[in-house]
């Protein structure tokens, strides 16, 4: 297929069979510090895709801030010294159930791993997070802007989700990753960013309102 793709097993052998396949630089997801899991590591070097490090260990999920940093280093340091550069690496934080555990542990770890490795991106499955709570939806897409404010760059999200898409573009705008807001006026003009709250039209100048011919003035 002609698109960048990810590819997700565990065993090394399918790997390297569906590499060779891919016509764009793939994805492998994932390589975690669990010691079985680093037999994926000869693989990833003969054919150097991006690869997602899932901050995961020996002794299983991060429990807090300090463990999650940890294994991510561990994952990081070992990657890098195989010649892998901190923009092909994506940190998978581990999300946990907000119902076993507090969600700031994953938002401050996210920040700290930035701040630590420039460079490196960030991706999660965001939708763990809500995992035996209802309107799931709803802290599905919360927390995923507020992952985004600490430096995720990557999810595995539902891009057929208007509202989600919507929400991520208007947070990339405002976090700074949209020069010129350029890809918000696109979408806008495009009609991807659905029934607009002050009534305006895809297409219009901004502020035209569709409640109000061009032109006319607001009075208090």
């Amino acid at each position: 297929m002609d698109i960048p793709l990810c590819l997700d097993s565990a065993d090394p052998e399918a790997i390297s069979k569906a590499l060779p396949l891919c016509k764009q630089r793939p994805m492998v997801n994932s390589i975690s510090d669990e010691p079985a899991r680093w037999a994926m590591l000869p693989v990833l070097k003969e054919h150097r895709p991006r690869v997602i490090a899932l901050c995961l260990s020996e002794s299983g999920p991060p429990t807090g801030v300090e463990d999650r940093v940890a294994t991510a280093s561990r994952l990081i340091d070992r990657l890098t010294g195989e010649g892998f550069a901190l923009d092909d690496i994506y940190v998978d934080p581990c999300v946990m159930p907000v119902a076993t555990g507090p969600g700031q542990t994953m938002l401050t770890a996210v920040g700290e791993i930035v701040a630590r490795y420039p460079g490196v991106h960030i991706s999660a499955g965001v939708s763990n997070v809500s995992f035996g709570l209802p309107v799931r939806k709803l802290l599905n897409e919360t927390f995923l802007l507020l992952l985004m404010a600490q430096g995720l760059d990557a999810a595995i999200v539902d891009p057929c989700d208007p509202q989600l898409m919507m929400d991520i573009i208007a947070a990339e705008a405002l976090l700074g990753r949209d020069a010129r807001c350029k890809n918000y006026l696109r979408a806008y003009r495009e009609g991807r960013l659905g029934p607009m709250m002050d009534g305006s039209r895809p297409g219009s100048a901004a502020g035209e309102s569709l409640e109000k011919p061009a032109g006319s003035s607001v009075r208090n």
